[in-house]
């Protein structure tokens, strides 16, 4: 059955600046809240280009970072010190949060990649459910490293798959580690951040989809409704 697109829920900005100050002011309220409440807060972050910003901004709120675990949404297949590393790149815009907080990889070089997906399957499962989740969004519909085509989708996506799986992606983009659709729509609150017109155009497309395996995204949109954080890019 196609998710119905009433569990998105809109937050339109006039820029990307804005976007980025307004989602890092909503994470830090949920950490501040669930510490307060059970005196740790859990945080899945996801990769990319897009939230570097704004986790300099999170960086910067009253939080207390000891007592909070930060988790990764997907992982590329490479050390930490690589510069496509998620886990290198959350790790350098959260700065001295990241040193505080307890940062729990994917990545290990005592592993291959299924091996290294069952461990950190393993270490992710005292967190779960995740208190606090963010997610990006391709422009080919993947959300995490749900990339169409990709060896290991169809189990990433399976309801009760492992909270970790490793993927393949069939188009040549380096292999990944996941978090699987158990967890993500699992999260308690939950965040996706996409900037310009056409990324809109996919995810609303991804709401009339009857195939989550062409528009993985559509997987996500299960559990606590998912916030959606949007500005215009420039020249879009």
């Amino acid at each position: 059955m196609t998710p119905s697109p009433a569990t998105l829920t809109w937050h339109r900005h006039p820029s990307t600046a804005a976007a980025d100050a307004a989602l890092a002011a909503s994470l830090a309220w949920d950490l501040c809240a669930c510490i307060e409440s059970n005196g740790r807060a859990t945080i899945g972050l996801s990769g990319g280009s897009t939230p570097r910003k704004m986790l300099g901004c999170l960086a910067q709120a009253d939080v207390d970072w000891s007592r909070v675990t930060v988790l990764l949404v997907d992982e590329r297949w490479c050390p930490h010190d690589a510069p496509e590393s998620n886990f290198g790149m959350i790790r350098g815009a959260l700065g001295a949060a990241a040193e505080a907080a307890t940062m729990v990889p994917m990545w290990s070089d005592r592993y291959d990649l299924h091996g290294a997906a069952r461990a950190a399957a393993a270490a992710l499962a005292p967190y779960l459910p995740l208190d606090v989740l963010t997610l990006g969004m391709g422009l080919d519909g993947h959300t995490a490293s749900w990339i169409p085509g990709s060896e290991g989708l169809e189990d990433a996506l399976r309801e009760d798959a492992p909270a970790v799986r490793a993927v393949i992606p069939s188009d040549g983009r380096s292999p990944r580690l996941t978090l699987t659709r158990p967890v993500i729509v699992g999260a308690q609150r939950r965040y996706l951040q996409i900037y310009g017109r056409e990324k809109a155009s996919v995810l609303e497309a991804a709401t009339r989809a009857v195939d989550p395996s062409t528009s993985p995204v559509q997987a996500a949109f299960e559990g606590a409704p998912l916030r959606v954080f949007w500005a215009p890019k420039e020249g879009t």
